[in-house]
């Protein structure tokens, strides 16, 4: 009830917690309670028995390997409040838990859940309702405005909304009423904001964010730094130019076009479907047409991509559509081609989740402007499958690339590129990514997110003179037969040694066949890049009609984690 349904860390309050460490938590409170003498919520500091038992019997948290959690073989036991003993985790339902789950926006469960009527609402709306009335008791205490109040919350505790864009989400005249029908004190403040005619603490106007100012008792713009670009005041400044189901084109001036992600289905992990591949190539033609010179893909949602959209994947192969399913990998092929070939520079901005067909949409661009904070990877494996939008095709043109001018052994290239994908290896960093191959040495990294946007904007710009799209490869040296049998040979090691399934070593033969380059590829003998495409498509069509891959795919849809079979 305090984690991802309402926009806040997986691990919520108390795994949180033991994270942290029990000992640095009871400092923390210990401290404020001592100091804070004024406090209207100074008891609340009080350290609980349970937290001071943990602590005296050295149960700090994962530090110790037990606090509030305790990880053993038989799982992951947690603790009795009132007892200190551990047990099994206890499966609840909530009404409020499954009402929440209904809407798609943060904003939308958390207000779903704050007005539940079942102990679930109840139980969030009490911690809620306090913490926002503290919140705002705050004001001027350690703030003048609520801006670095919410900045401080989602900065330092990974929160998506501030408490008070939170309070925003719930309706802030509905919610006063309710907190003044318990009896509850709500700062004058925020009633004079109400009896001014504001009924907001943010608003969005023709491309400027206003926020009620406690002191002055007026609306004031929200600063923005220069190199920081708002998509929300781009669109309401009148600059969307389409908006689709999954994604919007929105002009940035200056002759750019940017493609936003926004799933209406799973907006937090923005799968690729056919809207936002439709949305890719419409700004794609707007690029053909001469209106915009240059096109960046970047939105500043919570993650880039998180890839294919496993769901329509497995709808299609209970129902043995293969044809369907191998124009659906054909169209998204040749959107990642279209991408590259593209004779405007395309600049992909990539962020936090950017995996499997992720990072097959950045691959190709001219250029990538990446967060720091970058998790990139190919992970189909985890799945029963392989790249099937032109990954394979596009890491091995990264290696190359990146190992420079010098003399490049075909099959080292292979054999990277195998263990790479095989092993679904997960950069966790943009400096990692280019170790690896998923980003080329020659892409930008930026370290404030806030910034992506605007330095991809600068280098379109950049690249947008005189721009020349790559030359189709037609001499792609890769090991073929060769290279197949020693990458078996490799794995009949593997599969002896345990450490790989029947169903493992039959994927990674697959992929070898890809990687190595087929039949045509050889020691004297070049591929080109619609081959390598093709002999991609015609694996992962395959791997997608085997009973083990799609078991592998409904488990993870289902539990969130690969399965081994």
């Amino acid at each position: 009830l305090t984690g991802t349904i309402v926009g806040r860390p997986k691990s919520a309050t108390f795994r949180t917690a033991d994270v942290v460490g029990l000992d640095t938590m009871a400092h923390v409170t210990n401290t404020t309670y001592e100091k804070v003498l004024d406090d209207e919520e100074r008891d609340i500091f009080k350290i609980p028995d349970i937290l001071q038992m943990l602590v005296d019997d050295g149960r700090l948290g994962q530090k110790t390997k037990a606090g509030f959690y305790k990880k053993t073989d038989e799982g992951i036991l947690s603790i009795d409040l009132k007892t200190g003993e551990y047990g099994p985790q206890k499966k609840v339902r909530f009404d409020g838990f499954r009402l929440a789950k209904d809407h798609t926006s943060t904003s939308g469960k958390i207000k779903a859940l704050a007005y539940s009527d079942d102990k679930a609402g109840k139980f969030f709306w009490e911690t809620l309702a306090r913490g926002l009335i503290y919140s705002a008791n705050r004001i001027p205490e350690i703030s003048d405005d609520i801006i670095n109040i919410d900045n401080a919350i989602k900065w330092g505790f990974g929160w998506e909304l501030g408490p008070f864009e939170g309070w925003d989400a719930i309706g802030v005249q509905e919610s006063v009423d309710k907190m003044l029908s318990e009896n509850r004190k709500v700062p004058q403040w925020i009633l004079d904001m109400l009896a001014s005619g504001r009924s907001c603490f943010y608003e969005t106007n023709n491309g400027v964010k206003t926020y009620y100012d406690m002191l002055s008792g007026e609306s004031k713009p929200v600063p923005t730094a220069k190199k920081e670009i708002n998509l929300n005041l781009q669109k309401s400044a009148g600059n969307l130019v389409k908006k689709n189901w999954s994604a919007s084109l929105i002009d940035l001036g200056d002759g750019i076009l940017d493609v936003e992600f926004h799933s209406i289905l799973q907006p937090v992990l923005n799968p690729i479907d056919g809207s936002l591949a439709m949305t890719i190539n419409e700004g794609m033609d707007l690029l053909d047409e001469g209106k915009f010179k240059a096109m960046v893909i970047g939105h500043t949602g919570q993650n880039f991509s998180a890839g294919a959209n496993l769901v329509s994947l497995l709808e299609a192969c209970e129902a043995q559509e293969w044809a369907k399913l191998e124009g659906a990998v054909k169209a998204l092929q040749d959107l990642t081609q279209r991408i590259r070939f593209s004779k405007a520079p395309i600049v992909a901005a990539p962020f936090h989740l950017t995996l499997g067909g992720g990072f097959e949409l950045i691959g190709p661009a001219a250029h990538r402007v990446a967060a720091a904070e970058l998790y990139v990877g190919l992970v189909e494996v985890g799945v029963g499958l392989i790249p099937g939008a032109g990954g394979n095709l596009r890491l091995i043109l990264n290696m190359m690339e990146n190992s420079g001018k010098g003399r490049i052994n075909a099959f080292q290239i292979a054999q990277k590129a195998f263990e790479t994908i095989g092993f679904a290896k997960v950069a966790t960093s943009a400096d990692e990514a280019k170790y690896i191959g998923y980003l080329l040495k020659t892409d930008t990294i930026v370290l404030n997110n806030d910034h992506r946007i605007w330095t991809a904007k600068q280098k379109a710009l950049e690249l947008a003179d005189g721009y020349e799209p790559p030359k189709y490869r037609d001499d792609l040296k890769l090991p073929g037969a060769g290279g197949r049998t020693a990458l078996a040979m490799a794995l009949k090691g593997f599969k002896a040694q345990g450490k790989i399934s029947d169903h493992d070593e039959f994927i990674a033969k697959k992929l070898a066949y890809v990687i190595t380059g087929g039949e045509k590829a050889g020691l004297t003998k070049s591929v080109d890049e619609q081959y390598m495409l093709d002999i991609e498509r015609e694996a992962f069509v395959s791997l997608a009609g085997e009973s083990l891959t799609q078991d592998r795919i409904r488990y993870m849809l289902k539990k969130g984690k690969p399965l081994r079979n």
